[in-house]
């Protein structure tokens, strides 16, 4: 068979193979051996390969994924008990760098959260197929073809080692049977460690063409699958369609798109963390593959779909010839081998680890020579020979040597303890705590001493970690100072774990394996040390943040930290006192980046601190420490408490208004000082939180000393600056800023910031001249006061003003004017998503308690609460609980036995609604009168006017359309223009309706009646949505025709507010009604309108007909007669009366023994007097 008939080409790039003897030639000859353009070749190849597969899955027509039963049956061996798989092969592999897995250890547990059921790759069995020589054969063809061409393969397998190869750029490949992660070959980008261009020329392209010949040179039949411009990992294989199934089995489209859409994050992740185009050209760790790096290429045969198989075995003699001295190979007493023939133990073999430790391969690395890791060491002792291992994961496996590996004499550690027995390697032990015999240098390095009976040392001499009560993990060192049965502890470490000196004080210490209990997270990325001076003796010099963090990390490195834990440092002969408040651990999550991982100040979320670190210094308010500004790092005086997080709050639905609040008045302050002074820039010192009532303003006022690092804001409520004595009021404002003045007097920039809460801020700074609030001009004074101390100057730097009003109208603009109070920020009534966040946090407890019964759904309730503010909501949780208390409440004053069971129900909620009404609401009361009688289609063009208001209606609420939308609505009097309008504006479903009509301003004065119109539609600014229903227009103009006399004030305000634009994303409709359509004309205010709808009246006998059958009063016959009787009397079939004449003439015939003789009598007089006539 020729290898152009067996290796088949997967042509996604327009290149064929078949003149080429060798099948990989084909694309470096079509690229004219450039390793740009065979990269191109490989980038062209995956992402054509993602946007099919993508296709293929996201079509209706998509039957689901395919599941591998083989591996089903591997997996499960419940399915088919004893099941082997069948196929044996036979490959060259690469195993990818300890970076590599790590970052697809990552990817894995991503794919886990759309996928859960998804089967993993295990990580020691990651590997990329270099050349596939055969497969899908019984295991005695295989060894036939591995005896013939044994003496071959260490040429092959350690041809990397000459010959490097780099991958770069990975992404995310996958279709409907598998996911992997793939590379390109590297081009000349991120070069480092003296590769030259030249280097790259040798791309794994050529590689795999060289592994070819090399196979072929040697006698081998390559039957390799296929051959594509493809270098790859596989990570996953589906074993089940649960994941994307509905509730009846059928495939689920949404769940299919989520894993592709988790892809395609993950994807734009993995180009942004290591691609060099992001990354200023270079290539970060763990974004470059050097396939055989580490331990050369590996020649496995066996069943290897799932990264399994065997080593290839060679006797000593075979490996001894095989292994000539110039090569550079290691040789390791213990050889990390998977299987070998039976009674050999050869010293040396190809395919061996080349590296003498990997991360992870013990609990703490080895120690060195650079200062780092202050604990002496000693020479690690030579352990016995490793016993085999028969795992899947291949023969260059690293077992940890951690408890649990046998120690010097035969003798082993406690096994490891199971999960959540406190986390330790064997069982605790009870000592009894001493003062620690290690003197400075224990309490220094923060070392436990522990008797070498309780804990033997590790064999690399390295110090060992316990676990003390369960809760504090320590570096513990095994020395002859301490007797068994004793454990010494340092002042600190006995302060942080609350340990006294008691004779019969005792604590539980237990080995502790920090690697099994960290869940992948196992060191410190980032972490938060607050210092101070720990004795009396002090020094006004400051100290350097990045010598700090230097000599921390060389003091305590490979030691385990938590949140609260105490350490000393001796600088310069002053003892430092530092205390952990925050850690930030390794994230195996990419939904961020490790720096944006969450800090944590939990005391269990403990990590190893490592050189590569970060490490914060805040000082301690409590001493005077000084520390140097850095341009690296945040302010040393930070006032956000480290670890504090806005969702801790208790305050929903205003996300959006905390960053702003943060990025406008915080992030300038949390900056480096030196970045600061780069940029220029100043510190916002006041903001303006405006808005409806109990929308949250002064609960925010409130919750923000939560955040605050050691200083409390200070609250002053605006009515309580006034005072009677001449004065005072301005010296009440001066004392405000009193401790501020006198801090930035003594420590300049280093002052800590000074918050002031100014809560109902209109009370006393409303627009000065005006007059308003009293005649004396002490609210000129006091406004002018406030002025000179935010923006004077004298300026402060360290004072931040938070002002909250319902007002912003009236508060003086000097005021708000950017250096002043700068920052405007509307807290507005909180959307669906916002009212749910309220309602979880309102009804929190009563869920954690079980006293919130299971048919209550959040969701639910957010949709019915349209327009509710936060307190409003408040206000309806503490309705329902009244309704539910109320059940087991007996005769008003005694309670019920069964107390205890008492349940908040949907019920309770749905009731409570009927008694809690939103401020900005709908005036449901006020046009349920307009609609008494409901609406009667008595002709089409009701219908017509209907359909016309829904289209507005719709118009309104797309977001591409004006944001402003006033319909008028004319026609005689009594013709149901009112109550089409409150229909329409009902059915909308806006959460703000209201209705302006003349009858709510009866004896109002023009400027009354002008600041309700304004206050209105104020009110409906504040809402996303809003309808207003303006009812006889003419009648609030005061119109009348004798004069004619109209007012001229409340005109002008109405032809402003028609054509005034509501704010950003706030929308509103106006409906108004007029019977004066002529009149408005004249006074230029009906031309202001948008759009129009005319309203006829009943006109002809058949809707006459209509609205008597709609009424239910009238019998056909009646009907009829009524009908017959009005064209008698008035002579004429037309009818021309308002549908309001109509409904009251029924009504008025429904007195009558004679019902329609009675109704045709008071129509003909309504028709008489409709055409002018008695």
């Amino acid at each position: 068979m020729s290898n152009q008939a067996v290796n088949t080409f997967e042509d996604l790039t327009g290149v064929s193979t078949s003149s080429f003897s060798n099948p990989y030639d084909a694309l470096i000859a079509a690229c004219e051996d450039d390793p740009t353009r065979i990269q191109e070749k490989y980038e062209l190849h995956r992402t054509t390969r993602n946007q099919q597969q993508k296709a293929k899955m996201l079509d209706a027509n998509f039957q689901g994924v395919n599941i591998d039963p083989i591996l089903l049956r591997v997996h499960d061996t419940t399915v088919e008990p004893g099941y082997k798989d069948p196929r044996n092969c036979f490959v060259f592999w690469g195993r990818p760098t300890q970076q590599v897995k790590d970052m697809i250890n990552r990817v894995q547990q991503e794919l886990l959260t759309v996928a859960p059921n998804l089967w993993l790759m295990p990580r020691d069995n990651l590997h990329i197929t270099a050349l596939e020589i055969t497969h899908s054969k019984t295991a005695p063809e295989i060894q036939k073809l591995v005896d013939g061409v044994r003496d071959k393969i260490p040429a092959i397998t350690d041809f990397t080692h000459d010959h490097r190869t780099r991958l770069i750029k990975p992404l995310i490949g996958y279709d409907a049977s598998a996911i992997a992660l793939s590379f390109v070959p590297a081009a000349s980008e991120g070069l480092h460690s003296g590769r030259t261009p030249e280097d790259d020329k040798l791309t794994y392209h050529h590689l795999r063409r060289d592994l070819f010949s090399m196979c072929r040179d040697a006698g081998l039949q390559v039957e390799s699958r296929y051959v594509v411009p493809s270098s790859h990992l596989t990570i996953g294989r589906f074993i089940h369609t649960k994941d994307f199934e509905d509730g009846t089995g059928s495939p689920d489209a949404q769940k299919t798109k989520a894993l592709i859409d988790k892809i395609e994050k993950i994807n734009a992740w993995l180009e942004k963390e290591y691609w060099p185009e992001h990354n200023e050209g270079k290539i970060p760790t763990g974004g470059e593959f050097n396939v055989g790096q580490e331990t050369g290429l590996h020649c496995r045969t066996g069943t290897l779909w799932y990264g399994g198989g065997k080593a290839t075995p060679l006797r000593p003699r075979e490996a001894s010839l095989l292994l000539p001295p110039p090569r550079p190979y290691v040789a390791y007493t213990t050889p990390y081998i998977l299987e070998f023939d039976n009674d050999f133990q050869p010293p040396n073999m190809f395919n061996r680890d080349r590296l003498p430790g990997l991360p992870g391969s013990s609990p703490r690395p080895a120690p060195r020579n650079d200062g780092y890791g202050r604990p002496p060491q000693q020479q690690p002792p030579q352990g016995p020979p490793r016993g085999q291992d028969t795992r899947m994961g291949g023969y260059d496996d690293r077992q940890p040597q951690a408890y649990g590996a046998p120690p010097p004499g035969g003798q082993r550690m406690p096994a490891r303890g199971p999960p959540g027995g406190g986390g330790g390697a064997g069982p605790a032990r009870q000592l009894r705590p001493i003062k620690s015999p290690g003197g400075n240098a224990y309490a220094f390095g923060n070392i436990v001493a522990v008797s070498p009976q309780d804990f033997p040392p590790n064999p690399d001499g390295s110090d060992v970690y316990i676990l003390i009560n369960g809760n504090f993990a320590l570096s513990a060192r095994p020395t002859q100072g301490c007797n068994p049965g004793e454990i010494g502890l340092t002042d600190a470490q006995r302060t942080w774990a609350s340990i006294s000196l008691g004779p019969q004080e005792v604590v539980m210490a237990a080995p502790y394996d920090h690697f099994a209990q960290s869940g992948g997270k196992s060191y410190l990325g980032a972490v938060d040390v607050e210092v101070g001076f720990a004795g009396r003796k002090t020094t006004e010099t400051p100290y350097d943040q990045d010598e700090l963090a230097t000599m921390l990390k060389k003091s305590f490195e490979n030691q385990i930290l938590a949140p609260g834990q105490q350490l000393l440092m001796d600088i310069k002969s002053i003892p430092l006192r530092l205390s952990i408040r925050t850690v930030t651990l390794a994230d195996l999550s990419m939904e961020k980046d490790d720096t944006n991982a969450p800090s944590l100040t939990d005391p269990r979320a403990r990590g190893i601190l490592t050189r590569h670190t970060q490490v914060d210094f805040f000082k301690d308010a409590r001493t005077d420490i000084k520390l140097k500004a850095s341009a690296r790092r945040a302010a040393a005086n930070s006032i956000i408490q480290p670890g504090f997080k806005f969702e801790d709050m208790g305050i929903g639905g205003l996300d959006k208004e905390f960053g702003a609040i943060f990025r406008r008045a915080f992030a300038s302050r949390i900056l480096p000082p030196g970045i600061r002074e780069r940029m220029g820039i100043d510190h916002v010192r006041g903001m303006l939180l405006y808005g409806p009532p109990g929308t949250g303003k002064t609960l925010i006022a409130r919750q923000i000393g939560k955040m605050l690092n050691a200083r409390e804001p200070k609250v002053i409520n605006g009515p309580e600056v006034l005072n009677k004595y001449v004065g005072a009021s301005e010296e009440n404002i001066r004392k405000m800023f009193a401790d501020a003045e006198k801090e930035q007097k003594e420590k300049g920039d280093e002052s800590g910031l000074h918050i002031i809460i100014f809560d109902e801020l209109d009370a006393v700074c409303k627009q000065r001249g005006s007059g308003a609030g009293s005649g004396t001009g002490v609210g000129d004074s006091v406004v002018n006061q406030l002025l000179s101390k935010l923006d004077g100057v004298d300026q402060l730097h360290n004072i931040l003003l938070i002002g909250m009003t319902n007002r912003m109208d009236m508060i003086d603009e000097a005021l708000l004017r950017p250096g002043r109070l700068e920052v405007h920020l509307e807290i507005s009534l909180p959307d669906e998503s916002g009212r749910a966040q309220i309602l979880k946090i309102h009804t929190a407890k009563m869920r954690k308690n079980d006293v919130l019964a299971p048919d209550v759904d959040v969701e639910e309730l957010a949709k019915l609460t349209k327009n509710f503010s936060g307190a409003e909501i408040n206000g309806l949780v503490r309705a329902a609980t009244s309704y539910a208390s109320n059940r087991h409440i007996k005769d008003g004053t005694t309670v019920k036995a069964d107390v205890e069971d008492i349940k908040v129900m949907r019920q309770d909620f749905m009731t409570a609604l009927d008694d809690v009404k939103p401020l900005f609401g709908v005036a449901e009361e006020e046009l349920s009168k307009r609609l008494r009688h409901g609406i009667i289609h008595y002709s089409s063009f009701i219908n017509d006017i209907l359909e016309d208001g829904r289209l507005y209606i719709n118009q309104v609420r797309k977001p591409e359309s004006s944001p402003l939308l006033s319909v008028a609505l004319h026609g005689p009097p009594g013709s149901g223009k009112t109550a089409l309008a409150a229909k329409m504006a009902i059915d909308s479903g806006y959460p703000f309706i209201k209705l302006i009509s003349a009858e709510d301003m009866i004896g109002y004065s023009e400027m009354q009646k002008v600041g309700q119109l304004d206050k209105v539609f104020r009110d409906a600014y504040k809402s996303p949505l809003s309808v207003i229903v303006i009812d006889s227009i003419e009648l609030l103009l005061d119109w009348v025709p004798i004069g004619p006399r109209f007012s001229n004030t409340v005109l002008a305000a109405l032809k402003v507010l028609l054509g005034k634009e509501p704010p950003k994303d706030r929308r509103l409709l106006i409906f108004a009604t007029t019977t004066e359509r002529s009149v408005l004309t004249q006074l230029d205010l009906f031309a202001r309108f948008d759009a129009e709808i005319a309203v006829p009246n009943v006109n002809t006998q058949k809707e006459l007909a209509n609205v008597l059958q709609e009424s239910g009063a009238f019998s056909d016959s009646d009907q009829q007669r009524a009908i017959s009787e009005i064209q008698e009397m008035t002579g004429n079939t037309e009818i021309g009366v308002g549908i309001k004449k109509i409904l009251t003439g029924i009504e008025t015939a429904k007195q009558d023994q004679d019902v329609p003789g009675r109704f045709a009598r008071v129509m003909s007089r309504a028709i008489a007097a409709n055409r002018g006539s008695i």
